[in-house]
């Protein structure tokens, strides 16, 4: 990314939040899939631009994750009303510079149940697109329908041998409608998602050693081997490149009465990992989320109580092909597919936020769990279940145009492993392929002890104009295998709401 174009779209991100006005406040629809609940609340408002830059280091970090990466952004997001519409969009733009970076070959780590896992350290850089737009329109005193649209684009690439090249296509649509009188309303839409991304590895020239991958099936159970090798699917006759597309459908449902307000949401995902005729990977997908939401406003303050829980299950199954030439054509024959991979997981956050003249505070609490099951190669069966347990608190006091602000959290894990065989007869004596190593420097980052600390300060010019400083240092605890205990962070941003 050339400076001519970040100057380009610095200038664009200014110009998106100058077209409207009014400071901008957080309600209960904004945001939501169904947008046509911003009509409800025409306090909740406003425009807000701002420019960013971040850098984060220190050896505490995943295997994907870089030792040390800038990173700088500009984005901008409106919404403004009218007698009977309302309009909001965002536009956002970021680039990353990630130093000594290895581990997933995806742009998104662990956003599938397969994963391509690569072990030369380099230097990566990622630029990521960023638009939302969404119109609600009322068709009658009591009916407002809406579309929201929510596009991301993202382009990743690797300059280190095996160095890669990614592209990420991220789009929902989500159209929907609301019923309402008085302080009452019901609310229903429909949810499309479509996400693709393809990994492109290539080897400049040649190399003393073969540099090698690996292509994980689950758990980190799955095929090591040179990275051009057939079984990783990354350099494979008839296919471009590692391909993954997945196609979501859903539907939410919104309620509000008073301060209260409910939200049901259910998905149904399809994935699939190849392309034409040579698909290597399926894996469907459920998910079903819970928002519940209680707002008290008082004289002296405003207390605000959400609770929000969700579930998702996702299955793996890796066909069996088989390649034959018949005449000079090359044909794939699936002949079916196995299970490999169950995961199901459950998250449960339940947060307090509190709003005064001289003070704002916030406190949540987040539960998660897994439960993982294996089946690389009949007859074994391999669990996992792991446990996650995050507790954050905040307080901001704003003084004559500062606003100094603390976050402090904890954060520990456990988890188990249980291994068994579905028959004892089967006569097979090769067990399957587990990337050790790497998976136990992963599980340690996961569920390990930690305490974050993240201090900010923002002050706030005249019409709206700020700038705003912030750190975060995180220190763990009883740390073996990897190879630090802390990590840090700084950003310093420069924002124009009004």
């Amino acid at each position: 990314m050339n400076r001519r174009n970040i100057i380009l779209s610095a200038a664009v991100v200014l110009f998106a939040a100058l077209c409207s006005p009014a400071l901008r406040a957080e309600g209960f629809w904004d945001g939501g899939y169904n947008v046509s609940g911003v009509r409800l609340d025409p306090t909740v408002k406003g425009s807000n631009a701002e420019l960013y830059g971040n850098y984060i280091g220190g050896l505490f970090k995943s295997s994907s994750q870089p030792v040390s990466a800038w990173t700088v952004g500009a984005k901008a997001s409106s919404l403004v009303h009218f007698d009977k519409l309302s309009l909001t969009g965002s536009f956002g733009f970021e680039q990353f510079n990630g130093k000594g970076m290895a581990g997933s070959m995806f742009i998104t780590p662990e956003t599938y149940p397969v994963d391509v896992i690569e072990f030369t350290p380099g230097p990566k850089v990622r630029q990521k697109y960023s638009m939302s737009g969404g119109i609600a329109y009322d068709i009658a005193p009591e009916w407002t329908i809406g579309v929201k649209v929510d596009f991301l684009s993202a382009n990743y690439s690797k300059r280190k041998d095996v160095r890669h090249t990614n592209y990420r296509l991220d789009m929902d649509v989500a159209p929907g409608f609301v019923y309402h009188a008085d302080d009452f309303a019901v609310g229903l839409n429909y949810i499309y998602r479509r996400d693709t991304e393809s990994i492109e590895a290539d080897q400049i020239g040649f190399a003393s050693e073969p540099y090698y991958a690996f292509l994980s099936k689950g758990l980190l159970y799955g095929a090591y081997g040179v990275w051009d090798g057939s079984g990783l699917h990354l350099d494979e006759t008839g296919t471009s490149a590692f391909p993954i597309i997945q196609n979501t459908h859903g539907a939410a449902a919104q309620f509000t009465a008073g301060g209260f307000f409910a939200e049901a949401e259910y998905r149904h995902s399809s994935g699939a990992a190849g392309e034409k005729d040579r698909t290597w990977f399926r894996f469907p997908g459920h998910e079903v989320s819970v928002n519940l939401s209680y707002r008290l406003p008082r004289p002296s303050a405003t207390h605000t109580f959400r609770l929000k829980g969700s579930w998702k299950t996702v299955s793996n199954y890796e066909t069996v092909l088989e390649t034959t030439t018949s005449g000079g054509i090359v044909n794939v024959v699936e002949y079916g597919s196995n299970l490999t991979y169950v995961k199901d997981g459950f998250i449960l956050k339940p947060q307090y936020n509190l709003v005064m003249k001289q003070v704002r505070a916030a406190a949540s609490v987040e539960a998660s769990w897994l439960d993982e099951q294996a089946s690389p190669m009949y007859p074994y069966i391999y669990g996992q279940k792991t446990f996650r347990l995050g507790v954050n608190a905040s307080v901001a006091v704003p003084v004559r145009g500062f606003l100094p602000a603390v976050a402090v959290g904890f954060g520990t894990g456990n988890f188990t492993t249980s291994s068994s065989m579905a028959s004892e007869t089967s006569g097979v004596e090769t067990e399957p392929y587990k990337l050790e190593g790497y998976w136990a420097g992963q599980m340690e980052y996961l569920t390990c002890t930690r305490f974050t600390v993240n201090p900010s300060l923002r002050y706030t010019f005249a019409m709206g104009l700020y700038l705003e400083a912030a750190a975060n240092v995180l220190k763990a605890f009883d740390i073996k295998i990897l190879k630090g205990s802390v990590r840090y962070d700084a950003t310093l941003k420069l924002g124009y709401s009004f």
